[in-house]
């Protein structure tokens, strides 16, 4: 699924601000389903007309990566 937007809704003018609300974005949209990922695809921050804000579901599921990660085998 993209989200498109022509400009910022919540008004940011530092790309600082930018940068910690998208990183704040993503690490919510992952956190509360790890099936999913976040990214940005077009950024106005960056000179884009517009943004472009993706999220896809992940081809490896987050139970297959716990296991690994924990040592499951």
């Amino acid at each position: 699924m993209a989200i498109g937007a022509r400009e910022c809704p919540l008004h940011f003018d530092k790309p600082e601000t930018c940068l910690a609300n998208t990183t704040m974005e993503k690490t919510v949209t992952e956190e509360l389903n790890f099936n999913l990922t976040y990214k940005i695809g077009k950024s106005i921050r960056d000179g884009a007309a517009d943004g472009e804000h993706i999220i896809e579901v992940r081809t490896c599921l987050r139970h297959t990566h716990h296991a690994i990660e924990g040592g499951i085998r």
